[in-house]
């Protein structure tokens, strides 16, 4: 896919001006001026970052004869017409659209980017311009240019390296952010590009990156450069001269290890799970015979929002702490013949602390054995604990109602009593009064009859 050169930025007889030599103060000037705007446009798009390849080109052409001949030409139009160029860039951001005029071969260098997915399918992956993409991939072919790699998505993309300033030996397995992906081919300009080693299930990292995909809070957790990009972009606004596009915000976003919680389905919910923590004081039942049709839709256990900041952060926790060699227990969302069955008779509280226990990375530190659960098992687990619950719940109603209903009783019969005492306080009142009474009566009113 080819674009037309940016007319508005090449000026005419371009070539022979920029063969000329500039002065010392006008070197580092430009070095300047180019250095911050590297650092505010940091991803010039593919084929449309031409116009930074071609002020990079010629910029060190210009510095070279400046450096070698020691001439200065006259005036200083080169040095104003950089600068324009660079200010035209800084101000065409339309607002809200976040896309620069058609001629200028540039678009959405600094766009707010919202939502953000490191899941990109194949039909999807070109679409993404102007967007950051986190992929973990397997390297194919590296080359001097490009990088051939797999992504975990099953997507073959090649890498442009053109914008990576420090080049290390590749691993097999990278994380790439990229910029852009080319409409013809699938190329991908990469910002950054992180060796992660050369062990990695990539089958189990993409169920992980479905999870996270999918769930309802991934885009707060995951979308950094969305942040990022807005408080460039205010910055910008505000007339900050000093602000640093190139600084990637790594107290946000941890790098995730490879979380199998997934399994094989991209129906399977694992931090759903979670959910249900209060105990049952009853033993349930094993749910390890499939009694119930499951291969519908998984049971909706996740109905309550998991909107509370502790929640996501603990769900974040917990697939961030699934055990390395996770993938080795081969478990698989449908029943197998061949699985491990030894701790499907254990109740279920005792058996979902075990399987959860043998899915951390402590219990693979101490040598613990592998987990032996299945999807299905899971959601029949739930099924039962759910159906518990309710039972439990309705017996604990008809308690309350009981309860309350004595409860009334018992306050009117507590009424009763002390209306009782009061009454007896009353009536021995009464009774000394009429004793001290009699006494008078037998002290004094006899004497006087007789």
């Amino acid at each position: 896919m080819s674009h037309p050169k940016p007319k508005a930025y090449i000026p005419e007889n371009s070539g022979n001006a920029l063969e000329e030599p500039v002065s010392q103060s006008q070197h580092q000037m430009l070095k300047q001026v180019l250095a911050k705007m590297v650092g505010r446009v940091h991803a010039a798009l593919a084929e449309k970052h031409e116009c930074l390849t071609i002020v990079l080109t010629n910029y060190r052409k210009a510095a070279e004869t400046a450096a070698s001949e020691g001439q200065a030409p006259e005036g200083d139009e080169l040095v104003q017409f950089w600068l324009s160029w660079y200010h035209n860039i800084a101000a065409r951001r339309v607002k809200g659209g976040a896309y620069f005029e058609s001629d200028s071969g540039l678009s959405a260098l600094l766009e707010p980017y919202e939502g953000f997915s490191p899941r990109v399918r194949g039909a999807i992956l070109p679409h993404f311009m102007g967007c950051y993409v986190t992929l973990r991939c397997k390297l194919i072919k590296d080359g001097q240019e490009f990088l051939q790699v797999l992504a975990c998505d099953e997507f073959c993309v090649k890498v442009s390296m053109i914008m990576i300033q420090d080049r290390k030996p590749m691993t097999e397995f990278l994380e790439i952010l990229g910029k852009y992906c080319s409409d013809d081919g699938g190329v991908l300009l990469a910002t950054r590009i992180t060796n992660i080693g050369n062990s990695i299930d990539m089958r189990m990292e993409k169920s992980f990156i479905d999870v996270i995909h999918r769930e309802p809070w991934a885009t707060d957790i995951f979308n950094v450069h969305a942040q990022h990009d807005r408080a460039v972009i205010q910055a910008l606004e505000e007339g900050n001269a000093e602000v640093e596009m190139y600084i990637w915000p790594s107290n946000h976003l941890q790098h995730f290890k490879s979380a199998a919680a997934a399994l094989n389905s991209t129906s399977f919910e694992p931090p759903s799970i979670m959910d249900y923590e209060e105990p049952i004081p009853t033993p349930i039942e094993d749910f390890s015979v499939d009694h119930t049709d499951t291969s519908a839709a998984p049971l909706d256990v996740n109905t309550d929002s998991p909107g509370e900041p502790s929640d996501i952060h603990r769900r974040v926790a917990l697939l961030n702490n699934i055990r390395p060699d996770f993938s080795d227990a081969n478990l698989t969302w449908e029943d197998t013949k061949n699985r491990d069955r030894s701790l499907d008779g254990i109740a279920t509280e005792t058996w979902s602390a075990l399987q959860l226990w043998r899915c951390t990375v402590e219990a693979h530190a101490k040598c613990e054995r592998l987990p032996s659960f299945t999807g299905q098992q899971v959601q029949r687990r739930i099924f039962g604990i759910v159906k518990s619950k309710e039972l439990l719940k309705k017996e604990k109603e008809d308690l309350h109602h009981e309860v309350g209903a004595m409860e009334a009783e018992l306050a009117r019969k507590i009424d009763r009593e002390t209306e009782i005492n009061d009454e007896l306080k009353s009536l021995l009142t009464a009774e000394r009064e009429l004793k001290d009474l009699a006494l008078i009566a037998e002290a004094l009113l006899r004497d006087i009859e007789y």
